[in-house]
This record gives C-alpha cells, sequence and structure tokens, in this order.
C-alpha cells in the first residue's frame, strides 16, 4: 500500500525527523543570512549550484553565525561563475562535485 506525505510549503519552519528537504544555493544575493543559515543548518542534503558556491563561501567566511556542517553534500554547475578556490576547497574537505558542461543547460536563467 502506497502512503501518501503531504508537504506544506512553510513546513521548514518547523523543525521535525519528517520535515526533510534539500537546501539548494544558486548565484544570487542572500538577504537575510540567519535565514539562509537556519535553512541550510537544518535542511538534510546542501547544494550549491555554480556561483552560488562562492556566496556561500563569502557567507561563511564573514558570518557571526555558528555553522556546525560548513561543506555542502554536492557542487554542481558548469562553474563559470564560481571561485574555483572555492569548489576545490570544499572538495578537499568532502563535497562531491559534478560539471556540467553544457552551457545551456547549465543555469537557471538559460533554461529553456
Amino acid at each position: 500500500m502506497n502512503e501518501i506525505k503531504n508537504w506544506w510549503p512553510y513546513s521548514y519552519r518547523t523543525k521535525t525527523e519528517e520535515n526533510k528537504y534539500c537546501f539548494i544555493l544558486l548565484n544570487q544575493p542572500i538577504l537575510d543570512s540567519a535565514l539562509a543559515v537556519r535553512l541550510w543548518t537544518d535542511s538534510s542534503i546542501n547544494v550549491t549550484v555554480d556561483g552560488g558556491t562562492s556566496v556561500w563561501a563569502k557567507l561563511i567566511n564573514n558570518s557571526q553565525y555558528s555553522i556546525e556542517k560548513e561543506v555542502p553534500d554536492l557542487i554542481t554547475g558548469d562553474f563559470d561563475s564560481a571561485d574555483k578556490e572555492n569548489i576545490e576547497y570544499f572538495k578537499r574537505m568532502g563535497a562531491e562535485v559534478i560539471e556540467t558542461m553544457d552551457q545551456d543547460r547549465t543555469d537557471f536563467t538559460k533554461m529553456r
């Protein structure tokens, strides 16, 4: 028998074992650092996409917040807007890195 699971968009506000989600950080400014850190910390999987890796590195290097797990689980993209040093650092720290070579299929704004 298949179990039906309801998902509510604001369920991330309540931290429970059942509220599992993936946090995906794109190459966009973070307007609320505290919220970004909380969402990152409470998520099951953390992914940075391309320049989002540099955005995350900048946040953790300039943050007043305690972040237990700073390393993304996955870094992906064509890496045209990411700082290669950040990618290599996170890779050495255990992040999985998957490069996507197709320029027309990688960036959020280029998706067809």
